[in-house]
């Protein structure tokens, strides 16, 4: 091994999945009446940046800290991107629930640099797990 090669530990899948349904779940109460709106609305917003980032650890578990983080920020950009195109058929997509949760409704700026902050929150959990 060169010093310039780089050492990926391999992502465990069943991890993964955990860490996933485990951001699902505490994602999904931010965004309930519990938590006080709206000064805590973008934590949904960073939740679901590292969920993108735990899906894309999954699918992909051999890729960098780098990639995996560079991939899940441009698919959330692309998401939040969408939410400038109404037509009538993705419109009445965003009016189910599932439809709302994956597209959301509205472009806002700040859902970018929470995206962000989901994201490196992830490369930082897998930073200190020794990956």
């Amino acid at each position: 091994m060169t010093n310039f090669d780089i050492q990926i530990s391999p992502r465990h899948r069943l991890h993964y999945l955990g860490l996933i349904f485990f951001t699902i779940i505490v994602g999904l109460f931010s965004r309930t009446k519990y938590l006080p709106y709206p000064d805590f609305m973008w934590v949904g917003d960073v939740f679901y940046g590292l969920l993108i980032f735990f899906i894309f650890g999954f699918l992909y578990p051999d890729r960098s800290k780098a990639g995996i983080g560079l991939a899940a920020l441009i698919l959330c950009c692309l998401i939040e991107f969408s939410q400038l195109y109404q037509a009538d058929w993705i419109v009445l997509l965003r009016e189910t629930k599932m439809g709302a949760l994956i597209l959301g409704h509205t472009f806002l700026w700040s859902d970018l640099l929470a995206y962000a902050g989901g994201v490196l929150l992830g490369i930082g959990i897998e930073w200190g797990d020794g990956r």
